[in-house]
């Protein structure tokens, strides 16, 4: 073929080649579009690209002008003394362009098994592919005639993959930066998401309010599928969820997880999380080989990767916040920090509510020591005075009578002074719970001191609802209070 001829061919290989690159956003379309441009000019037997795996294999990606499927992947030689190699090997090996124009004949290439059988091959060229200046494939340009590659046409497919090239660089670097891009908008909601549980932690009257706020942040913050929050049963063995966000939140409430922090058998991730007291990610949650046990549970449930960071109050674990998605490798490096920050705060937050309750429940106690009596749980002195006035002040307001039961034990000194005061005590204490039982519901018994006791009856029509509300309520209180003692 005149040499004129198959420049002009070449020339418009590389056009449509370079418009198939102008035109092209995605790798794989890429390469299938050079294949088929460059095949579309009639200058070559087919067109083939090849992609360069680790291992030095060298895998079908891309052809035009043959069914190349079931071609067997390319395994670059180590030593090629005595036995050669193929060419798109070569070009590979050396990230060389090369080009044998008469191929069947080139003692470079004693077995070209990288090549089918498709007409005469009679001249061929590999190019490799660099992306930042590494190889990682080689385009295979077969011709059926002799010196099918002169100089011109090598100037021609070089320029073409030079392009290739530089679009390649331009992929990966749009990847990146899409990659950046994505990282920054999942680190933004992630930072939104620590500022809606530092509100929440400030704002939250319950806890119950306090873990669902947390819940929905951690969702808000990250590319995942759903979030629960778990808290421990008072004896410690079983984790119970309170708190969930996502499609499957009704379903996470109903979780129990049973743990045994004397076994060191570990059934779960949550287990494991629990008893190291250390964070558990992971970012390919089906292979993830600790949760074997539960392969069956981690299949159904869809979560391809899992970030369980343990809770502690005042140094003890209590629970676990855990969050899951559907993605592996969801949990990056910039992440896990963040959702550890998230937990800690949470772990703080439980802290404070605790002490809350215990000083309230302090100041409760203070209150009711202050008019009960410690030994009975009865009213005390105190207290009987302030019924007392409110009985005498409604009396007359509604000009009515009341009655003042007083009563105390005769020769209660000699028990104690025989007995012991225990047992003094003890017969004060049976006492007590026997006037209770003897007298209305509506009617009060208090303890004076000592063996003295009074029964104010019918309280309900003559002391206002407030004092009755205040009564009822240390009554209750009072069985908190004789449980102490």
């Amino acid at each position: 073929m005149p040499n004129s001829k198959i420049h002009s061919r070449m020339f418009g290989a590389l056009s449509a080649a370079s418009e198939a690159i102008l035109r092209t956003t995605a790798e794989s379309e890429l390469l299938q579009r050079v294949c088929d441009a460059a095949f579309a000019t009639g200058q070559f037997l087919f067109v083939a690209a090849f992609r360069l795996e680790e291992g030095g294999i060298l895998r079908l990606a891309a052809s035009a002008g043959v069914d190349l499927e079931s071609a067997r992947p390319l395994k670059l030689a180590q030593d090629y003394a005595g036995r050669g190699e193929g060419i798109s090997s070569l070009a590979a090996r050396t990230g060389q362009f090369v080009v044998s124009n008469d191929y069947a004949s080139d003692p470079r290439f004693m077995r070209p098994g990288d090549l089918p059988q498709t007409g005469v091959i009679r001249s061929a060229a590999a190019v490799p592919l660099h992306k930042r200046g590494q190889c990682v494939g080689v385009l295979l340009f077969p011709v059926g005639y002799p010196e099918g590659f002169a100089q011109d046409s090598i100037e021609l497919l070089s320029r073409m993959t030079a392009n290739l090239a530089f679009v390649l660089d331009n992929f990966e670097h749009d990847a990146e930066r899409r990659a950046a891009e994505n990282k920054d908008h999942q680190l933004t909601h992630m930072f939104e998401a620590l500022s809606e549980t530092n509100e929440a932690i400030m704002r939250a009257q319950t806890r119950e309010e306090l873990c669902e706020r947390v819940c929905n942040a951690a969702i808000l913050g990250g590319s995942f599928e759903g979030s629960l929050i778990g808290l421990l049963d008072p004896d410690r063995s079983k984790l119970r969820g309170v708190a969930s966000a996502g499609p499957h939140r009704e379903l996470a409430l109903k979780l129990v997880i049973p743990i045994d922090f004397s076994s060191p058998i570990n059934h779960s991730l949550n287990e494991i999380a629990l008893k190291t007291r250390q964070p558990i990610i992971s970012n390919d949650l089906p292979n993830d080989p600790r949760t074997e046990i539960t392969q069956h549970l981690v299949r159904s449930s869809g979560a391809m990767a899992v970030a369980i960071y343990p809770l502690s109050v005042r140094g003890e674990i209590i629970g676990m916040l855990m969050c899951h998605s559907s993605s592996k490798g969801a949990f990056t490096a910039e992440l896990i920090p963040l959702l550890q920050r998230m937990a800690d705060n949470l772990s703080f937050a439980l802290e404070n509510f605790e002490r809350v309750d215990e000083k309230k429940q302090a100041e409760e106690r203070i209150s009711y020591l202050a008019t009960h009596d410690g030994l009975t749980g009865l009213p005390n002195r105190v207290m009987f005075n302030q019924l007392l006035q409110s009985s005498i002040a409604t009396s007359r307001r509604h000009d009515r009578k009341f009655a003042l039961l007083y009563l105390d034990l005769d020769r209660f000194k000699i028990i104690n002074d025989t007995l012991g005061h225990a047992d003094g005590d003890t017969l004060l204490v049976e006492m007590s719970r026997r006037f209770k039982e003897t007298v209305r519901e509506s009617d009060v018994v208090a303890r004076l001191g000592g063996d003295e006791f009074v029964v104010l009856p019918g309280l309900q029509d003559k002391i206002d609802g407030a004092i009755l509300e205040c009564l009822h309520g240390e009554r209750d209180a009072a069985k908190c209070g004789h449980e102490d003692n």
